[in-house]
């Protein structure tokens, strides 16, 4: 990440246009023209069922520091998120909320670089990874000193794609598992179960070429569409749009870059 410098808020100038419900997706407020921040994340605008929920603005700062300020529809400030990288990879998120509540999460890594826990507050849980093989095999989550459950994955031999992943209570109880197949044209469908094999639905996932994702939607075993989300991607790849569909409303987000 190459160094910042941190850019003036623009919750002043939104003020007029968001809050009052009246931008359309063509009048939203441009980033900032800074070539040093070229192709970096500016804002998120939120909907909830079309109408203005709230926006987030990043702000670059010396060559490891990312932060979010998260606003509502009235331009009033309700969270914080820091984000603290060192060599490219995160090391700390620091979550502040108005009403004075901080929460810090800090990431730890192997020799290899492979994500080996996160801690979440005073060290009273964690989620922890390890790996056979290069592959992730086991994700154990703790409150305090106790496993309170963990999952396992496992992969096909033949070309080492994700095969299943098994999720345990602490009791080593099997809670539910997911099934990954894959198809041609990018396409991935996981089967969901649970603990006792009960099938309760299907997730597919459309990808293109480069990866991204293009569509993600989940059918509950009755053959009902339960969630959807559609991707939208500028002539870059840069995500520009997320729609997701539920059966009680619909959320939006749109991104502008820099």
């Amino acid at each position: 990440m190459p160094a910042f410098a941190k850019f003036r808020s623009v919750t002043a100038i939104l003020f007029g246009c968001f809050a009052i419900q009246s931008c359309g997706a063509d009048e939203l407020l441009p980033c900032d023209e800074d070539a040093a921040l070229l192709g970096l994340l500016c804002r998120e605008y939120r909907y909830e069922n079309e109408t203005p929920v709230g926006f987030v603005d990043f702000v670059y700062s010396k060559d490891s520091i990312v932060e979010q300020y998260l606003y509502d529809a009235q331009t009033i400030l309700r969270k914080t998120v820091i984000e603290r990288y060192e060599g490219g990879q995160l090391q700390t998120v620091a979550e502040r909320y108005q009403n004075g509540l901080n929460i810090v999460s800090s990431y730890h890594y192997l020799s290899n670089d492979s994500l080996e826990c996160i801690i979440f507050g005073a060290a009273d849980s964690s989620t922890c990874f390890t790996y056979v093989n290069g592959k992730r095999f086991r994700e154990e989550a703790y409150h305090g000193p106790d496993m309170i459950r963990y999952s396992e994955y496992r992969y096909y031999p033949q070309d080492g794609r994700l095969f299943r992943i098994s999720r345990f209570d602490g009791n080593d109880s099997l809670l539910s598992y997911l099934d990954y197949d894959y198809f041609f044209g990018g396409i991935i469908r996981v089967d969901h179960y649970l603990g006792d094999h009960t099938f309760i639905g299907y997730e597919v996932t459309d990808m293109d070429v480069a990866g991204n994702i293009l569509s993600v939607q989940y059918t509950d075993s009755s053959g009902t569409a339960r969630w959807r989300l559609d991707n939208t991607y500028d002539a870059g790849g840069r995500l520009t749009e997320t729609n997701e569909i539920f059966p009680f409303g619909s959320h939006r987000s749109v991104f502008m870059y820099h």
